[in-house]
């Protein structure tokens, strides 16, 4: 052994030693950011916010570190490079500056008053690296679409048409975005700087607890038996913990690992497991009472409150989830698939014997919710409720105080690292929204959709629909309803459409968007974990989502299935709805009491369409069209009883 070898030996552990040392300073920094957001975020909902500004930019400040520390520029050895740290500090004193003078940049009077140029600075590279942390973040596509807003607010003179604009200096915009509440520290950011972190908080300890685990036990004793079970199974856990995780990819990742191998080893393909599960995460984000945090957004833009449209938003969901499991249903029929086998599933008694007591935190967050406390308020309690019965848990476990603790700060961590993407995301919108109103864009860009639909409602619903799925397209469901509140809503209004109706119907779309190709990310990333193949299993998440593309046409033609009108006529909407997503769901899937041929699956597609649309003329062709698919099948299916007896 040479002498320089000897010498690379003895140094090899020290710089293992510098380097986990670096490592480890890296692992202390995020850990104390994290615990501090969560910490700032529980201190305002139990004393109460700052002033708008100051609370929104703390919360934003926190999220941009974290985001520099987990995807900001870093060196070979996993050391954070000196780029980096200039961007934390940058962060750190923009900030400070807008917390500290959160009261006077409310007093002053904005536009008149020209910016110094400290605020100019902080305005500018604010903007800067906001836009940045969306990129590294959210993705490229919503980059694009901030930096062409941006740009289209100061060349706005250039352009020609409904486009054109007389455009803004620099000053004009940064004060617009940064220094008052219209753009960066709208409305959403609001929103995210206090209601959605409390449900973030909320779900994270939902999964550190082991109430997650609970929920998903609870799932599979009550569906797992029947035919098809795991395929049901996935349909209402996923469904469960979209409605809290507030991210279709995320909720794939995390429950798909279990539902897309038990479909597998059933018997369904491995497409068809990862569409069941794509589907049913994505339609988590539009299941109430949480709706993956967006119920917030939805009430504040719309002016309702929170319980009203979570309540409306309840049938339409229903319907949806109706429709995937008719036609897991009626795939496990043709491919003759049946449940669980008993031994693998435990009673339901037993279930709920040994996790009965997690389902008091839903209670008491669902309660302070109906009595009339904040939801802020109700996500803290509920949480700190989710800790005690998670920490007895514990102790009964024999496990020490050394765990709880860890229990509680990791899922503090847990709740500030989920609330990266939506707080840097929602602080971004503000973004889009300050400059579409600013630049008169939502108006110019309803015109040219009226323009091109013709005045024709049905043409321009359509022609909403495929701009909310393409606009949408690998973004969080809430930055995509978010564009569409600015674009398209003013569409919808514009034809005199309910205004919950007009938000949900381009809500319900940006979801679906995660599951639309040729961009659909939650069917890719379930792909991922079955095996398939990404873009076959986009499509068949299309299919299996197919309801969802229709229900949304029907609460805005006739807003009843939104509690909206009579009671009588509410129940009709509902009667007529399951009984379509029923037909709807065998036509797709070709089944019905036998095998469908093509002439019975057209039958069953237009009764479903019929009885989705309101009238009783439409019920009644749909009605006799069902009575002929019906007898077909009857009489086909004797024939094969006869020739099988023979």
């Amino acid at each position: 052994m040479t002498e320089n070898t000897r010498a690379d030996d003895e140094e090899a552990p020290a710089n293992a030693n510098s380097l986990s040392k670096r490592k480890s300073i890296l692992s202390i920094m995020i850990w104390m950011t994290a615990l501090g957001m969560s910490s700032f975020q529980i201190y305002t909902a139990l004393f109460g916010t700052f002033p708008s500004i100051s609370q929104r930019a703390i919360h934003l400040t926190f999220a941009m570190v974290l985001t520099w520390c987990l995807f900001g520029p870093k060196l070979p050895n996993g050391r954070l490079s000196w780029v980096t740290w200039i961007l934390i500090a940058i962060t750190v004193f923009n900030g400070g500056y807008l917390a500290f003078n959160g009261l006077d940049l409310l007093a002053r009077m904005s536009y008149f008053d020209p910016l110094s140029g400290l605020q100019m600075a902080v305005g500018i590279s604010l903007t800067a690296m906001l836009v940045e942390c969306s990129r590294r973040t959210v993705g490229k596509a919503f980059t694009i679409i901030l930096l062409m807003l941006i740009l289209y607010s100061y060349f706005g003179p250039y352009f020609g048409g409904n486009l054109y604009h007389r455009g803004f200096s620099v000053m004009w915009i940064i004060d617009h975005l940064v220094f008052t509440t219209n753009g960066i520290f709208g409305m959403p950011s609001g929103v995210s700087a206090t209601y959605i972190f409390m449900f973030l908080l909320f779900g994270a300890f939902i999964e550190r607890t082991g109430a997650g685990k609970f929920l998903m036990d609870l799932a599979v004793s009550m569906a797992g038996r029947y035919r098809g079970g795991p395929a049901k199974v996935a349909v209402f856990g996923s469904g469960l913990f979209g409605m809290i995780s507030g991210s279709a990819v995320a909720n794939v990742v995390t429950t798909g690992a279990m539902t897309i191998p038990l479909m597998k080893r059933l018997g369904f393909k491995q497409t068809f497991a990862a569409g069941v599960e794509s589907v049913a995460s994505s339609g988590g984000q539009f299941t109430p009472p949480l709706m993956g945090a967006t119920a917030f957004l939805v009430a504040e833009f719309t002016g309702l409150s929170y319980l009203y449209v979570a309540a409306a938003a309840a049938i339409p969901a229903a319907l949806f989830f109706m429709a995937v499991v008719w036609q897991v249903h009626f795939r496990a029929l043709k491919d003759g698939l049946d449940g669980m086998a008993e031994e693998e599933i435990r009673p339901v008694g037993k279930v709920m014997k040994e996790g009965w007591f997690y389902i008091i935190s839903i209670v008491v967050l669902l309660g302070m919710l109906f009595v009339g406390f904040t939801p802020m308020r109700s996500g803290l309690v509920a949480t700190a409720v989710l800790i005690v019965i998670g920490s007895v848990v514990r102790l009964s476990q024999l496990e020490n105080w050394r765990e709880i603790f860890m229990m509680i700060a990791d899922g503090l961590k847990s709740a500030a690292i989920i609330a990266i993407q939506v707080a840097i995301i929602l602080n971004a919108a503000g973004i889009v929204i300050g400059l579409v109103q600013m630049t008169g864009l939502g108006l110019r860009f309803s015109s040219i959709i009226l323009d091109l639909g013709g005045q024709n409602v049905g043409v321009i619903l359509v022609l909403i629909m495929i701009t909310s799925v393409l606009l949408g397209m690998g973004l969080p469901t809430v930055g995509a309803y978010i564009i569409q509140v600015s674009l398209t809503i003013p569409v919808l209004t514009q034809l005199g459409i309910v205004p919950l109706a007009s938000h949900m119907f381009v809500f319900y779309f940006a979801t679906l968007s995660a599951i639309t190709p040729p961009v659909a990310v939650a069917a890719y990333a379930a792909a991922a974990i079955a095996g398939s193949r990404p873009m076959a299993t986009g499509f068949v998440a299309l299919r299996l989502a197919l309801a969802g593309f229709i229900v949304p046409f029907m609460f805005v033609i006739d807003p009843a299935l939104l509690l909206h009108g009579d009671w009588h006529h509410v129940i009709i909407a509902v009667v007529t709805g399951c009984i379509g997503v029923y037909l709807l769901a065998a036509a797709v899937e070709g089944w019905m009491l036998i095998r469908s041929n093509l002439f019975e699956s057209s039958l069953l597609f237009i009764s479903a369409v019929l009885l989705l649309l309101p009238g009783l003329v439409s019920d009644f062709t749909a009605a006799c069209a069902v009575g002929v698919a019906v007898t077909l099948q009857i009489y086909r299916r004797r024939r094969i009883v006869i020739a099988e007896q023979k």
